[in-house]
């Protein structure tokens, strides 16, 4: 794979890992597991497990307050 495409991809996930993380430390609470184990799922499996948190994790109170 060309490098050019490489870096874009790369910078897109880190961007997205760290969007990730801000809105789960930001959040007062989560769904289904605790805040420590979205951190490591979101950074496990990039970009699913950002997304499965933003579907299933994402408590209401954390929606309602952006």
């Amino acid at each position: 794979m060309d490098l050019e495409v490489l870096i874009p991809v790369i910078v897109l996930g880190a961007i997205f890992v760290i969007y990730c993380w801000a809105d789960i430390i930001r959040g007062s609470q989560t769904r289904l597991l605790p805040k420590w184990a979205w951190l490591i799922i979101s950074v496990i499996s990039i970009p699913l497990g950002g997304i499965v948190y933003f579907i299933f994790g994402r408590s209401e109170m954390t929606a309602s307050h952006d």
